[in-house]
């Protein structure tokens, strides 16, 4: 049987020139500047390690690059370079990289943008193939990553060392820098070492290559073992920080964005779930009560809902998405997750004995309205001004409505809201997440992205749960595969005066947002419910692994009791940036080194690790 794959001779570069030493022996190149010696050792389950070591023969130093090339020996139909490159990127309008090459030249990336370093996969229905760097030390980790297409349609994945990118580099949004060329010097006799794995397999799914990909490199990678949190603690926490968004707007309390991030104050925006949270925030005020007899808790929480159900509500029936903007548009990602959150506060609020029908009401009024909207080209569409027209229809971003279906259905019982959920999610499943592709739920982006995969995951666990139908275990893990492709499986290396090593940052289990947005940001608390019953659900005990490093990434740069000094600012207690930049990305336009994070204290990571605290807890389970 035919080897899928070629491991190329090994060349390099200096003085702007290419050379490639000849053979002097088994895994031994030398010409007069250097000596490359190879060693291929198997690790099983279709994983090899590949080590390569240069010497400076010469007496004077040497200034080269070098890289590790893997040829496929079979035509791919499909690529992949995790948290970068989805099939070339070609969904959406933005102007992140795209394709393979720019202007003629083959994309270079630090491999540190990508969740397994410097990551590249191609595949067909038949034959996947990956390559990545070892993180067994910094210098391993200093390269960078690229694919081509060979004429014959088969990729060529290339490790480069040291780590540069080219032919420009990707800093902000739509934004590009100058490339960035660095080289190694090599001293008379000194010598560098290379090391990568390179897995191939079979795809468990077409278009799923990762998924064998995605387990080789936990099997091989060595994260960073993060500490976990109490869930009483991350509870208080969570909690302190939402009352101090507490504002009171037109009337009513409202649950604010965030804190501005140039001196923490109020921002006055309000919104119902994406980034504001604050039907989510209510309803975890009326947990708090129906856990411990929190008076005021259930009083902020009621004041809340109750304050958006009266006045924010339109006249067919839907609800404004953002609080203070009568003409907004309302999107399906706000709009199903209010939903959902809605629905669930009432049924809470049903068992300790408080009315409140309007919460019902504008829930199911909002399903609804989306199972009305819903066709075949389009699914639920993405958004709708105030008198329901569409505004825009393309997107995963409908797998949010599913949510929303199933909560509605969960409290009514009528079939016709788990028959619109089940459509819904075939839709979305059959269009997008067979081709391993989620988009348009990070709604300030209009590109492929990791936000959509979560409701993906979670709505085909509630299917699983509701209709014990298998084909929904299938669909949850493929999507927990594909929320996978964004999770750091490493710990990258940063200088010791970056914010990430003053502020005890790690790279593991942290999400990348999305093609169009190169950082890094704690959503993972959000998924790691779901990626846990998977476990629970028999799937393997990668989905408890899966399930902790993302929780756990999710609990760093938490501010602890009392608030605390970061980069010069004191936080308060409970909050937590959203955003690290973990490669040359600058976030805002101003420029930042890679292991910088912002000053933006958004609502949403507290929102999410109170969700998953609430969802742990009634799993029976005490600690992640």
């Amino acid at each position: 049987m035919q080897t899928p794959y070629q491991i190329c001779e090994p060349s390099y570069q200096t003085d702007g020139q290419s050379f490639q030493p000849p053979a002097a022996g088994q895994g031994l190149w030398r010409d007069e500047r250097l000596e490359i010696r190879q060693n291929i050792t198997p690790r099983g389950q279709g994983i090899i390690y590949l080590e390569r070591t240069y010497l400076n023969r010469t007496d004077a130093p040497l200034n080269l690059q070098f890289e590790i090339q893997v040829r496929a020996q079979f035509a791919y139909s499909h690529y992949v370079m995790p948290c970068v490159l989805y099939n070339g990127n070609h969904w959406g309008s933005g102007l992140e990289p795209k394709g393979l090459t720019r202007d003629g030249a083959s994309w270079v990336f630090d491999a540190r943008r990508g969740g397994v370093p410097g990551c590249t996969l191609s595949e067909n229905d038949e034959t996947a193939l990956a390559l990545f760097a070892s993180d067994e030390s910094e210098e391993a980790l200093d390269c960078a990553a690229s694919m081509e297409r060979g004429e014959d349609g088969c990729m060529v994945h290339r490790l480069i060392y040291p780590m540069g990118e080219g032919p420009v580099s990707y800093i902000y949004r739509d934004q590009y820098g100058p490339a960035l060329n660095r080289s190694i010097e090599l001293a008379p006799g000194q010598a560098r070492r290379a090391a990568a794995y390179l897995w191939t397999g079979a795809p468990k799914w077409p278009n799923f290559g990762m998924a064998g990909a995605l387990e080789a490199a936990m099997a091989v990678l060595k994260p960073f073992d993060l500490p976990s949190m109490p869930f009483e603690r991350v509870w208080r926490l969570g909690l302190s920080f939402a009352r101090r968004l507490v504002y009171n707007f037109q009337g009513g309390p409202l649950f604010c964005i965030g804190l501005d991030r140039n001196d923490f104050q109020q921002l006055p925006h309000f919104e119902l779930g994406w980034c504001g949270q604050n039907a989510l925030f209510a309803r975890m005020m009326l947990e708090s009560f129906a856990l411990d007899g929190d008076d005021s808790a259930l009083a902020l929480g009621l004041a809340v809902l109750d304050h958006w159900v009266r006045d924010a509500r339109l006249e067919n029936g839907l609800i404004k998405v953002h609080f203070e903007k009568p003409d907004g548009a309302l999107d399906v990602c706000n709009l199903g997750f209010g939903a959902a959150e809605l629905l669930r506060a009432h049924a809470l609020l049903t068992g300790l004995g408080i009315e409140r029908p309007d919460y019902r009401s504008v829930g199911l009024g909002i399903c609804d309205f989306l199972s009305g909207h819903f066709d075949s080209r389009n699914g639920f569409g993405k958004s709708y001004d105030k008198n329901g027209r569409a505004l825009e229809t393309g997107g995963t971003i409908g797998a949010f409505a599913v949510l929303g279906l199933l909560e509605a259905y969960r409290q009514t019982r009528e079939a016709r809201y788990l028959e619109m959920a089940e459509r819904g999610f075939a839709f979305y499943v059959n269009r997008d997440l067979s081709q391993f592709m989620a988009t348009a739920g990070a709604l300030d982006t209009v590109c492929v992205d990791k936000e959509t995969s979560g409701p993906m995951l979670m709505a085909a666990m509630e299917l699983y749960a509701l209709t014990q139908n298998p084909s929904y275990l299938e669909s949850a893990q493929q999507a927990g595969v594909y929320f996978c492709s964004w999770m750091f499986h490493y710990e990258a290396p940063y200088p010791p005066e970056s914010d990430f090593k003053r502020y005890g940052f790690h790279t593991t289990g942290s999400t990348a947002v999305s093609t169009q947005h190169h950082h890094l940001d704690p959503w993972g608390a959000l998924a790691a419910p779901a990626m846990l019953r998977l476990y629970q659900a028999g799937c393997g005990e990668v989905w408890l692994k899966r399930a902790r490093m993302l929780w756990r990434g999710a609990l760093q740069c938490v501010t602890p009791e009392g608030g605390a000094m970061v980069r010069g600012k004191w936080r308060p207690e409970g909050s937590q940036n959203e955003a690290y930049m973990h490669c040359r990305w600058y976030n805002t336009a101003a420029p930042c080194p890679p292991g910088s994070m912002n000053d933006w204290l958004v609502a949403w990571p507290a929102a999410f690790r109170l969700y998953a605290v609430s969802e742990l807890r009634k799993m029976g389970v005490g600690e992640l």
